[in-house]
């Protein structure tokens, strides 16, 4: 039993019932089973191949590189079905053409490769004249990384220089400088090419390049209310601008209270009633342990005394005359 042309795409046939079978009428049943048909997918290699041409001769081989692709197998693969790489080091080259032109992916395990080939053309600069001035030039790559709008690194780095010749047009290819330090940065701006027209000078072309991360969401910290204490009152003061009113109580003088003088206290008189006391002492004075010559004073004392009764007298006769 052949299969029928209504059969979908992507179904294949897995078993049949009812065969061998006779056909005697109408009611003949034979039943074929089919099922989703699994394609597996086979892989394939890209070479890019690079020439230039200087003054129109023979292209010479700059380099090349080489990836991998994958399609179904049964696929057909012609150059126009690959992405492009038009660029190498820091040269822009133009597509030409794919060797094969097409491969088929016949076979599950098989091997296929496909070479794409670019070329580009150039003229070998006119040298400057022995006595012409130097032109010399450098070009710096610049690098900024951001986290969030914070410049959180940066740097750069430079090739050259090079002594060039007046006129001279250098270029240069962002595309082939966006890696720095193990990251890929994006190309942001400055010229990418530049005439040297100064003698004796450094010129310089400085591209720059940026990488932007997103800052980390962190979460503020839960810090506790402060507790603050109730600020003091005072009482406010009042300003009295009554003139009627002093602002000083009148000072008033308390005289002390006038007391009379105690009374002065007298020794008491002591009677002595005892007949044994004696009042007279009599000669039994105690010693004061003088031992002056008494008869001396008393002969003075009595020299004193004639003294005085003859100037009383004298005063007397005076007094009458």
């Amino acid at each position: 039993v052949a299969d029928s042309d209504a059969l979908k795409a992507g179904y294949v046939r897995t078993s049949v019932n009812g065969l061998p079978a006779t056909i005697h009428d109408n009611n003949t049943v034979i039943k074929v089973y089919y099922a989703t048909k699994t394609i597996p997918s086979v892989s394939y290699t890209i070479i890019h191949e690079y020439y230039t041409s200087t003054d129109g001769g023979e292209p010479v081989k700059d380099g090349e590189t080489s990836g991998n692709g994958s399609a179904p197998l049964g696929t057909t693969i012609t150059g126009s079905d690959i992405a492009k790489q038009l660029t190498y080091g820091d040269n822009t080259y133009a597509y030409v053409s794919a060797d094969p032109a097409s491969i088929t992916l016949s076979e599950e395990n098989g091997s296929y490769t496909i070479t794409l080939r670019y070329e580009r053309s150039t003229e070998t600069p006119t040298p400057p004249p022995v006595d012409e001035d130097d032109y010399f030039y450098k070009i710096v790559y610049h690098y900024t990384k951001y986290m969030g709008d914070t410049v959180i690194d940066s740097g750069s780095k430079s090739v050259g220089p090079y002594n060039g010749y007046k006129n001279q047009i250098v270029s240069a290819n962002p595309d082939n400088h966006t890696d720095y330090n193990g990251e890929t940065y994006a190309f942001v701006g400055g010229a990418t090419e530049m005439k040297l027209t100064n003698a004796n000078a450094l010129h310089v072309l400085d591209i720059y390049f940026e990488l932007r991360l997103d800052p980390p969401v962190t979460t503020p910290p839960v810090t506790e209310p402060e507790t603050t204490e109730p600020p003091e009152t005072t009482e406010p003061e009042i300003e009295i601008t009554e003139s009627s009113v002093p602002l000083d109580p009148p000072e008033t003088t308390t005289e002390p209270p006038m007391t009379e003088p105690a009374e002065t206290t007298t020794e008491p008189e002591i009677d002595i009633d005892d007949p044994d006391v004696p009042l007279d002492p009599g000669g039994d004075i105690p010693d004061t342990s003088d031992s002056s010559n008494i008869a001396l004073f008393a002969a003075t004392a009595v020299l004193s005394a004639m003294g005085l009764v003859v100037l009383t007298f004298r005063g007397r006769k005076k007094g009458k005359k």
